[in-house]
């Protein structure tokens, strides 16, 4: 060919004939082309690719195409976290961080910055000390203090007034609490920061009395205990040794645990009245047992007289239950019925006479039926007819001997 597009032998379309193209099938590339940038592609086949490397940094990685950190030495183009910038240069260089936000400003990025990230964090419960948090490398951090001395404060001490701020700490001067009475104990109740003013135990010993202090005379007082009832039928008392009222009534205890005792106010008398027993069954005899001293219920005699029935008291039912007793034998053939009277079980067979007197009428238990077996009417006389007669049985007559 001669260098230039031969109808047919151009494959890729860039005018250079396919026998001369160095890259016959990518138009971008063949002798002559424009080799610009270092794309890692040798467009004019030149074996360079683009112009000569920029390195201003001097290690060994181009500035424009290869180099983590440009305008730092860093030959070994170390990045520990993978973000794309190299280490010389990362303000994170153990935290993926590729666009250095740093929103403080102070030389360390916001993805390791301890005092953003929460790593550190600096103390806020006194209002006494001010902390401020400062980065002091990637991941570290320092809190740094100030004292807030006179500042007005709360001590958390309800019983104490004009806090404010001391060396740190928040202090205040005790609340005064005294009262006018030497007698009483003075204090301030830390929970509610309420004076509290005890007066001295008023107690005298005696249960039967009420003991309390007289604020307004300052001195204890006592009065008698009141242990009435309101019931003008009673008698009411204190008991010193326990300080209990008692208010006694007649005693109506008549003794019998089948009585309910008590006393009527109405009628001023003893009231004894019997226990109901009634279960609500009209087939039991109900009572009160002083003995026991509860309710007896005593069911019905359920006998019908029938020796063939198992006869008992249905508690659930309230009922006699009358259950027939099981007669039934193991032969389906027997005829099974109880005797009322003694309540003996009988298991008879069936009756097998068949009316003829020239059979021998049996039951056979093993094959279930009546068997008729023919009588023998045999004499042992040959000189006689053995004959059967249906209704009478055997009889023999005389052999007529014709000689």
């Amino acid at each position: 060919g001669d260098g230039q597009k031969d109808e047919g032998f151009d494959s890729d379309g860039d005018s250079i004939a396919d026998c001369v193209d160095c890259d016959p099938q990518n138009p971008a590339i063949y002798q002559g082309a424009a080799d610009i940038t270092r794309n890692l592609v040798d467009e004019n086949c030149d074996g360079v690719d683009g112009p000569p490397l920029v390195d201003n940094d001097l290690d060994g990685a181009d500035d424009d195409f290869s180099d983590n950190c440009k305008g730092k030495y860093n030959p070994d183009q170390k990045d520990a976290d993978s973000d794309g910038v190299g280490d010389a240069c990362d303000n994170c260089p153990l935290s993926a961080n590729s666009g250095q936000a740093d929103s403080n400003a102070d030389g360390i990025g916001d993805a390791c910055d301890a005092c953003l990230t929460g790593a550190v964090t600096c103390p806020q419960d006194n209002a006494c000390v001010s902390y401020v948090c400062l980065a002091v490398e990637p991941g570290a951090a320092q809190c740094v203090a100030s004292l807030n001395n006179g500042l007005a404060c709360d001590d958390g001490d309800l019983c104490t007034t004009g806090d404010q701020c001391a060396g740190g700490s928040c202090l205040g001067a005790a609340k005064n609490c005294a009262d006018a009475f030497i007698l009483t104990a003075d204090s301030c109740l830390a929970e509610t920061g309420e004076c509290l003013n005890i007066p001295p135990d008023c107690g005298d010993q005696n249960p039967c009395t009420i003991d309390s202090w007289d604020k307004a005379a300052g001195k204890c007082v006592s009065a008698p205990k009141n242990c009435s009832d309101s019931d003008p039928y009673t008698v009411d008392s204190c008991n010193l040794e326990s300080g209990e009222c008692s208010s006694v009534r007649p005693d109506c205890d008549d003794g019998n645990p089948c009585t309910s005792d008590s006393f009527s106010t109405s009628l001023q008398t003893c009231l004894n009245e019997v226990f109901s027993c009634d279960d609500g069954i009209s087939l039991t005899t109900d009572y009160c047992d002083a003995a026991l001293g509860k309710c007896v219920h005593i069911p019905p005699s359920c006998d019908d007289l029938n020796a063939c029935t198992a006869d008992i008291w249905d508690e659930v039912a309230s009922l006699c239950l009358h259950t027939p007793k099981n007669c039934a034998d193991s032969d389906p053939f027997t005829l099974d019925s109880c005797l009322p009277a003694t309540g003996e079980c009988k298991n008879e067979v069936p009756n097998c006479d068949d009316g003829n007197a020239c059979t021998d009428d049996s039951w056979s238990t093993a094959l279930g039926v009546c068997v008729h077996a023919p009588v023998s009417c045999s004499d042992g006389n040959l000189c006689t007819n053995d004959l059967c007669s249906p209704s009478s049985g055997c009889y023999h007559t005389q052999v007529v001997c014709d000689d």
